[in-house]
């Protein structure tokens, strides 16, 4: 099944864009083409058509996209960025422009979340503890045991009862509950300090630059 991939301002810093306006159109194509597999099912014609470019233009572009770059800043694969598969041709760091794609994504819905934070403050005062942990417990993905969750949020000083609620908006996005601590751990053990281990793995994605 085919979806979409955001197009990064990166690209245009890219070697990618040195290269004839063909191989630019037919590689945005097939970023826009691929599946969740990162592959492009597709003939040379089919993609030609999509791409609106000739069939030779196609035919230059795939070569130049299957070649190493030396002057890529991605050094996997020594800068090729698609290689053939059976019926079309796979994107090598695909996954990298979906994981890059989802962490803006949850960037963008964290940015909402904590801007409807601040208007609530902003309308109800924030001086009444009993409405910031019921801020902190709508936003917390694992509902156990809220009362002794409000006494250890309570004891909480306000500086870190507002680092608990804005860390929350996106520790968890996306997380198995079964890997989600119990919200008293949580506080107790004051677990927004903690390093995300989701974004360690976006992290190791960025040598696999466009």
């Amino acid at each position: 099944m085919a979806g979409y991939t955001k197009l990064f301002s990166e690209i245009v810093m890219s070697t990618i864009w040195r290269e004839p306006n063909h191989t630019r159109l037919l590689w945005v194509t097939m970023l826009a083409l691929m599946d969740e597999h990162s592959e492009v099912m597709a003939s040379v014609p089919g993609l030609a058509d999509a791409a609106r470019i000739t069939i030779p233009e196609c035919e230059d572009a795939i070569d130049c996209l299957m070649s190493p770059d030396p002057y890529s800043r991605n050094t996997y694969a020594d800068g090729r960025r698609i290689e053939k598969i059976d019926g079309g041709w796979r994107i090598i760091n695909g996954d990298y422009y979906r994981q890059k794609q989802s962490e803006d994504e949850r960037r963008e819905k964290n940015r909402r979340r904590q801007q409807r934070w601040r208007d609530r403050q902003k309308q109800n005062g924030d001086d009444e503890p009993d409405d910031v942990f019921d801020e902190f417990w709508s936003l917390y993905p694992r509902k156990v045991n809220k009362k002794k969750a409000q006494q250890a949020f309570d004891r909480l000083t306000k500086e870190n009862q507002q680092k608990a609620i804005k860390d929350i908006t996106h520790r968890y996005d996306d997380v198995n509950s079964q890997f989600i601590p119990h919200p008293t751990t949580y506080i107790n053990g004051e677990r927004w300090n903690d390093e995300m281990a989701d974004q360690v793995q976006v992290e190791q994605y960025k040598g696999n630059v466009i």
